[in-house]
Order: C-alpha cells, then structure tokens, then sequence
C-alpha cells in the first residue's frame, strides 16, 4: 500500500485538493484522511489578523489581500467535518472515495474520529 502525506498550513483540505486530484489521477487514492491538531497556529491566527498585517507589509496589494482566506480555524471538530464536504463534493474526485476525519490532541497524542452531520 502507497501512503502519500499532503500537509499545508492547519490541514485544510480546500488547499491540499489539488494535490489530492494530482495523487489520486497518478497513483490511484483509497482514502483520504484529514487530521487537525489541537493547538493548530490557524486556530490562533484568523482571516482578520493575517489580513491586516499582510495589508501593512503590501499596501498596494489591499483589494487582493482583501479576498484572501487563510483557512482560518474557529471550531476544530467543525473545521474537520467542512474539509471532508469539501472532499467529497469535489467534482474532480471520485464519489467512491473513502473520506475520515480526526482530530489529534497533542497533549494526550489520542485521535478523535469526527462524523459528519
């Protein structure tokens, strides 16, 4: 069994799909299984912050920066049942993909399955 490991900033799967599509058309994909952490940076750093201190550095890139989504984290549980949506809605992945989600408390190093709704 091939193990391919896509890793981005806060594990959201919006940034990683299209690695995701590129691995499952080459190698063929069985599942994916998306694990957010406890403690993630993205759960401290918000859309607002990174787009105020990004607007001080570029001002002149304001309107862009503006529609930036940093994939921000307010709610864990949450953030993992939108990545797997986003997964499984995908048009470019197969409907037959297996798709999991946890959530991985690094202070116990136990992982939480999330279910969807």
């Amino acid at each position: 069994m091939k193990i391919s490991e896509i890793r981005n900033a806060g594990g959201r799967a919006s940034e990683a799909l299209r690695s995701i599509i590129c691995v499952d058309h080459m190698m063929g994909v069985g599942a994916v299984i998306i694990i957010h952490h406890t403690d993630c940076g993205l759960t401290h750093l918000g859309n607002d912050y990174l787009r105020k201190s990004l607007t001080e550095k570029a001002p002149d890139n304001a309107a862009e920066i503006a529609r930036m989504d940093f994939g921000e984290i307010l709610d864990l549980k949450a953030s993992v049942v939108e990545d797997m949506k986003i997964l499984k809605e995908s048009p470019y992945l197969r409907e037959d993909l297996k798709v999991y989600g946890y959530v991985y408390d690094i202070k116990t190093g136990k992982l939480q399955e999330v279910k969807e709704h």
